[in-house]
């Protein structure tokens, strides 16, 4: 999993900022969308550093919100 990487890296920034969230008419449902920045260090020790966007899906279940999955993608070219 991407994720069980990413969070041991060292010195690691990851924020999430949703700009807009829609929430289903029945109230059980919400998609959240918006920028993220994420930086660490690389295993030379070089600072490696990503923006980009995301999407979250979130159910509520007994009154909590779950999330049920998510997204990203880097705003930098991949060539």
């Amino acid at each position: 999993m991407a994720w069980a990487g990413i969070l041991k890296a060292p010195n690691l920034s990851l924020t999430f900022e949703s700009s807009k969230v829609v929430v289903s008419s029945a109230g059980d449902l919400a998609v959240a969308t918006g920028p993220y920045k994420l930086g660490m260090d690389g295993p030379k020790g070089q600072r490696i550093e990503d923006a980009g966007k995301f999407v979250e899906a979130w159910t509520r279940v007994n009154g909590d919100w779950k999330v049920l999955g998510n997204i990203f993608n880097s705003d930098k070219s991949s060539t």
